[in-house]
């Protein structure tokens, strides 16, 4: 059974382990997932954290090059990153050759919506041409705010580079909805699962695709497991 994880950052998914997935599937992430744990495939959209991840392999809390271990998606790979006052340990204008420009098929979408098209792609957006994803799970993909009334920020890089602030609204959630369900239309072979959504929301045009379900936590460790 070949497996594809598409992780969000949505607070949902600190209820799982992610190094749980590890040899179970290709792992798939967004942003600033590198900093707690690296995926087998990443993405970025916007600028601020792209260059983040871009400049892994000068920073010195890092100096892994993310880009060079990992296959990284974005949209303007190779832009020269010039130096900045918050980073003083940037003495000249970078530019990190490693990093791969999203296909355009898919090139207006979110960064997860782009993490779920590679998935679903043959090769699955690596270099192994022999990966055919059958099973699409999405882990941390929560769309709907938090709080009293679901109107807080819900990311858990919140309040840090590249990431609103903490005391945020939630972020409309919509066109990721409709980009998520064109996908699984598309790839109507695959099945997809979304793990524990958070207070059991369900768009009504994922309720619609006859090859989407959801699970919880329970079924998904039982999946993953062959159990």
């Amino acid at each position: 059974m070949s497996r594809a994880f598409v992780i969000g950052n949505g607070q949902s998914r600190l209820q799982f382990d992610l190094v749980r997935l590890r040899g179970k599937g290709t792992i798939y992430g967004c942003n600033a997932l590198y900093r707690d744990f690296i995926p087998d495939v990443l993405v970025a959209t916007d600028d601020v954290i792209r260059e983040e991840i871009e400049l892994t392999d000068i920073n010195p809390e890092y100096l892994k090059n993310i880009p060079a271990i990992i296959p990284f998606y974005t949209r303007r790979p190779g832009k020269e990153i010039k130096c900045h006052s918050d980073r003083k340990w940037q003495t000249k204008d970078h530019i990190n050759r490693s990093s791969r420009r999203i296909e355009e098929a898919c090139w207006g979408y979110s960064s997860g919506s782009v993490a779920l098209w590679y998935a679903c792609q043959p090769g699955g957006g690596t270099e192994n041409p022999d990966i055919n994803h059958m099973y699409v799970y999405f882990v941390g993909v929560d769309l709907m705010g938090v709080g009293a009334s679901d109107n807080d920020i819900n990311n858990v890089y919140a309040g840090t580079n590249a990431y609103k602030p903490k005391t945020a609204g939630a972020i409309y959630y919509m066109n990721w909805v409709e980009q998520i369900r064109k996908i699984m239309l598309e790839f109507d072979k695959i099945n997809f699962a979304r793990v524990a959504p958070l207070n059991n929301f369900t768009p009504d045009q994922w309720n619609q695709v006859s090859n989407y379900r959801e699970i919880d936590f329970e079924q998904f460790e039982k999946e993953i497991n062959n159990v």
